[in-house]
């Protein structure tokens, strides 16, 4: 503490990440479906990984496409680190 503030940063820390989750799951409201923003199907909530900082809860990206990009991804970074 700095003299300051009333409580530590570890305190405050863990302090406002309880309020914030506290305030995203209080006005979730449960969802069955979601459009997944890469194949634009509409796909079963189990289809979706959990992402607390959203809306609905889950991620934007169902499981299939998220590990699509996911492998592109580090197809790439690979390919870039290779020499020529």
């Amino acid at each position: 503490m700095d003299g300051v503030q009333y409580e530590c940063r570890a305190c405050a820390a863990k302090r406002l990440a309880d309020v914030y989750l506290q305030s995203q799951l209080a006005d979730r409201q449960p969802v069955a479906h979601k459009v997944c923003f890469a194949c634009q199907k509409q796909k079963a909530a189990e289809a979706f990984h959990k992402n607390v900082a959203s809306n609905s809860g889950l991620q934007s990206y169902c499981k299939q496409c998220q590990q699509h990009r996911q492998y592109h991804r580090k197809r790439i970074a690979r390919q870039l680190k290779m020499p020529t």
